[in-house]
């Protein structure tokens, strides 16, 4: 009888620590911090379109097993078919149809004169959420450069 009951609760200790760590991934899905990795660096051509020599900044942010990379842009663009509106709080982003990996691009609207492209490693993320701590940060630290050149990506966010 106390062997049965010893497999029982090995098999539950097992099924909880399973379900305790599908939460903690979930959790960790939903919000966390993200850290600038690489970045920004200056680089020509934009991925996401067809080929082309747009300048622009590149960084890569790590956050738990998931990678987002940021394109930042102040070249005049026209974008290519395949990019329809996806709505994100109040951000307005349009994504691009067809990507293995949910990508999106901002335009500042107004006098901002700049893009953003946001690449993430999967649609598990929460990159909508993310989107909405990344911009509002990103526009404060332009307000407060000096140089319009510098492209002051934050070095952490809480999202």
């Amino acid at each position: 009888m106390s062997a049965i009951r010893g497999k029982r609760a090995g098999a539950l200790s097992a099924a909880l620590a399973i379900l305790l760590s599908l939460a903690a991934g979930t959790a960790g899905a939903q919000g966390g911090q993200a850290i600038l990795e690489r970045g920004p660096i200056a680089v020509r051509g934009i991925p996401f379109f067809p080929p082309n020599v747009l300048e622009a900044d590149w960084g890569e942010y790590l956050t738990g097993q998931f990678r987002i990379e940021v394109y930042f842009t102040r070249e005049p663009l026209a974008l290519p078919g395949g990019w329809r509106k996806a709505p994100c709080g109040r951000e307005t982003l349009l994504r691009l149809d067809g990507e293995e990996k949910p990508t999106f691009c901002y335009v500042e609207p107004g006098d901002g004169g700049y893009a953003l492209f946001l690449s993430f490693e999967s649609e598990a993320f929460a990159w909508c959420a993310w989107t909405q701590a990344f911009l509002p940060r990103l526009r404060s630290l332009l307000n407060f450069s000096q140089d319009p050149a510098e492209v002051p990506f934050p070095a952490i966010l809480e999202y």
